[in-house]
């Protein structure tokens, strides 16, 4: 990643504080609300300082809140009441979440959690689902 220390620093902090927040509620929805941040920050960091890591950053981090909300929104309306979400899936995106600031802090390659964090909002779908419950993916 090729941002400033300032930039760096301030993606980090941002990051661990949506970390925090996403530990301190039991409501699905406000967990969820937390996690935008994440790519909330991305885009204003692209938009001073633009860097390719940053944009995957925000591009799998976007895609992963939709993917979450998409499956909530079903599972609340009723529309699939069969099909919810995995136990502690926000337990686990916390430590994603956590783990992305580190990443970032220690200038490593953010790859292996975004891929992390891909795995996990796919669970959210039909056939993610249906893996996690066969025991085929794991969180």
């Amino acid at each position: 990643m090729k941002l400033s220390k300032t930039m760096k620093g301030l993606f980090v902090k941002e990051v661990r504080d949506v970390a925090n927040q996403i530990k301190g509620t039991e409501n699905v929805e406000e967990k969820l609300f937390y996690f935008s941040a994440v790519f909330g920050a991305a885009q204003r960091i692209i938009n001073i300082e633009f860097d390719d890591e940053m944009l995957f950053i925000h591009q799998i981090t976007q895609l992963a809140y939709s993917q979450i909300q998409q499956r909530i929104v079903l599972v609340k309306s009723g529309q699939q009441p069969t099909i919810g979400l995995p136990d502690n899936i926000f337990d686990a995106l916390r430590e994603m979440v956590d783990e992305l600031a580190t990443f970032v802090e220690k200038g490593e390659k953010t790859y292996p959690i975004l891929e992390k964090m891909m795995t996990l909002s796919y669970s959210t779908t039909g056939n993610g689902y249906y893996l996690f419950k066969k025991g085929d993916l794991k969180l």
